[in-house]
């Protein structure tokens, strides 16, 4: 009998645990909570990378296609595959505009955009 008892008082102290965990708001400055989202969106950009889902021409590797903001479904980039077809028009803007900036890591040979700076 007291083993059950000391069961459910585990138990029962983990569910409340958990719930007192989540009820505790975070009191963290906002600019340390914004860096620990950022911190996990690149990371999944890495992990993408690394699966080959995610085929940037920048580094570090643009957000606004992981984001979903661009053509491609939420999470993918494509940007350096265009780039290899020639259609470079349709590439994201900001790809466009980290290669502008000398930040290219297309796996084409030369990079859009860079003799328009020269």
């Amino acid at each position: 009998m007291k083993k059950k008892a000391l069961i459910a008082l585990v138990i029962f102290g983990t569910f409340i645990g958990s719930f007192a965990a989540n009820a505790i708001p975070d009191m963290r400055p906002y600019s340390e909570k914004r860096q620990d989202v950022i911190d996990e969106m690149s990371k999944l950009i890495r992990e993408q990378r690394e699966k080959g889902d995610y085929g940037c021409c920048i580094e570090p590797a643009c957000d606004m296609c992981f984001m979903g903001h661009w053509i491609w479904d939420d999470g993918v980039c494509r940007c350096d595959e265009l780039i290899a077809q020639g259609r470079t028009d349709e590439i994201c803007p900001q790809c466009k505009r980290g290669i502008e900036e000398g930040r290219c890591r297309s796996t084409q040979q030369t990079c859009p955009f860079t003799d328009i700076m020269a």
